[in-house]
């Protein structure tokens, strides 16, 4: 579940509570009582400055938590199994839950080998399931990649591991799907 940066803020201070709620209280009781034509002593103003570094540290950490926990990160390929649509064979891809998919899109397909991503084909997000996980499915085979597609469809784990799907697809692809055309 992502969590808002405020639910970080209070969970942060949850764990100072007492602390933060004591000093703050001790702050308001000295500030209602003080003179603004009085200088300021010493001795107040360096707890303040703590204070301020405590919660300016508090702040500072929530940020950081907020943005490890709530990047959006491309999901997994968990498995490939076959699936019958319109007494055709297609394959559906099952992945990790991501916040970058939604049911409709056309994603594309790559595979990960010497340093490089290669465009491998083209799918569509067939649904979003209620535990998050999504069903993509395959639609189109770049040519020439019909063998890398093969063993990523017959589960080989090495090839699942480095393929990765992304919420889009280029330009060139849609306008070849718009068209109609096949890859041959």
């Amino acid at each position: 579940m992502n969590k808002s940066f405020w639910v970080f803020i209070w969970e942060r201070i949850k764990h100072n509570g007492v602390s933060i709620s004591l000093i703050g209280i001790i702050y308001a009781i000295l500030t209602y009582n003080f003179d603004s034509n009085k200088s300021i002593r010493l001795g107040i103003v360096i707890p303040l400055g703590i204070i301020l570094i405590i919660l300016l540290i508090v702040f500072v950490d929530a940020a950081y938590e907020s943005f490890k926990k709530n990047r959006n990160i491309l999901p997994r390929v968990i498995c490939v199994k076959p699936y019958l649509k319109d007494n055709k064979e297609y394959n559906l891809f099952l992945l990790t839950p991501s916040n970058l998919f939604s049911n409709g899109i056309w994603v594309s397909i790559y595979y990960y080998s010497d340093e490089y991503e290669q465009l491998i084909a083209v799918g569509n997000v067939l649904n979003i399931q209620d535990d998050n996980k999504i069903q993509v499915l395959l639609i189109n085979t770049l040519k020439g990649q019909e063998e890398t597609v093969e063993k990523i469809v017959h589960n080989n784990k090495l090839y699942l591991d480095k393929t990765k799907i992304k919420p889009n697809i280029p330009y060139s692809m849609f306008y070849f799907m718009l068209q109609g055309g096949q890859n041959e």
